[in-house]
């Protein structure tokens, strides 16, 4: 399951929570019934916030719109407050929770992008596939601008179209006059890079095949041409990664440069080994605790991963009892021993005395039995 989602606690105020959305939204499994692990862990853990207020914190290129639908959804369902704010970039499908909040504020270097709905295609396909394509696309876009007109009632279905069809990056200010923002914060400051390769906007970095615009600040003077060539950018594709080592030689180096993303990963750090510590005493009962304790300080592991190691571990040992087992055989030499003769009860005198070679035979063993099972502490 990919969870690209984060409940955090609120550090500066506890009567709040944060939800993170992060990076791309996207899952390996659908979202569009009740039925999903994902989605109802997403359910799950909203329903598990006590806190009246969750604070919506976005910084996303967009990803799956039905998961974006889902989550829009659920937070309006909730009865919370929900105050959103767009720390970086907020394009496509992320754009569509943000609709949830009953106030939204954008950093003033914030990016934001809305378009037409997009469908990858593998295959062939008929005219009559392709129109049905086109067809689903429409209805996407329709509910789309639905969500969009849920919050913005001044802005007409056809000018959202427009809006969408014209696939322009907007800056914080420009969303501000059409309504998809409240308020603008900080003071006018940019943040949008040119990494050859690559754009970073408040240090998420995305690759420029995947958007047909690229992003323009216009307050800041800062832009972004898909059509320039690395050369004439002085730059090239691996700039990034140069760039980032002349940069941040340690953490501390980091912590300067990106304070509040590196909180964000601090806290999104925490809250994943709170999570690993706890699914890994959830199945703390059913291994040693031995193998418990190795998995959670000293070879950090998941419960998925211990609990292998717990089968491994118990396949081991039983091929080690068997192999024991055929080794106290073979040195108690009753491999050599042949079948019972039929007569054997008549090869016993009067007191019971063994007196026949095939009596004495079974007489060792029976002796050599009882010794290897006194070698393994059995009785």
């Amino acid at each position: 399951m990919i969870k690209f989602w984060n409940f955090v606690k609120n550090q500066m105020d506890n009567r709040s929570v944060e939800l993170l959305l992060y990076g791309e939204l996207c899952s390996d499994e659908p979202w569009y019934t009740d039925d999903y692990v994902a989605y109802q862990q997403f359910i799950q853990e909203l329903k598990a916030v006590t806190e009246d207020t969750i604070h919506l914190r976005i910084n996303s290129p967009g990803g799956e719109v039905m998961a974006a639908n889902a989550i829009f959804n659920q937070l309006k369902d909730s009865g919370k407050k929900i105050i959103a704010h767009i720390d970086g970039m907020c394009a496509s499908a992320a754009t569509i929770p943000l609709m949830a909040a009953e106030k939204i504020i954008a950093s003033c270097n914030a990016m934001i992008l809305i378009h037409d709905p997009l469908l990858g295609l593998c295959g062939y396909y008929n005219s009559k596939d392709l129109n049905e394509m086109l067809e689903y696309c429409d209805k996407i876009k329709e509910s789309i601008i639905a969500t969009y007109r849920s919050r913005i009632t001044d802005v007409s279905e056809e000018e959202f179209s427009n809006l969408m069809a014209e696939e322009r990056w907007l800056s914080a200010n420009e969303a501000q006059d059409i309504g998809l923002v409240d308020e603008v914060a900080y003071s006018n400051i940019a943040d949008i890079t040119d990494r050859g390769k690559y754009i970073t906007i408040n240090s998420v970095k995305v690759k420029k095949e995947y958007f047909k615009n690229m992003p323009v600040n216009r307050r800041a003077g800062a832009e972004i041409d898909v059509h320039q060539s690395n050369e004439e950018k002085g730059g090239n594709e691996h700039m990034d990664e140069k760039e980032s080592s002349k940069k941040f030689e340690t953490v501390e180096d980091m912590k300067k440069a990106y304070p509040e993303l590196c909180k964000n990963l601090k806290r999104e750090a925490i809250e994943e080994e709170r999570t690993r510590l706890k699914e890994l005493d959830e199945i703390g009962s059913a291994v040693s605790e031995e193998l418990l304790s190795k998995a959670k300080y000293e070879e950090p592991m998941t419960a998925k991963d211990l609990a292998f190691q717990a089968l491994v571990a118990e396949k081991n040992l039983g091929v080690n009892f068997m192999e024991k087992m055929k080794n106290d055989l073979r040195s108690s030499g009753a491999g050599e021993v042949e079948a019972a003769p039929e007569n054997l009860g008549k090869n016993y005198d009067d007191e019971g005395s063994c007196s026949s070679s095939d009596c004495k035979k079974v007489e060792k063993l029976t002796n050599a039995i009882k010794a290897a099972k006194n070698r393994r502490g059995t009785k």
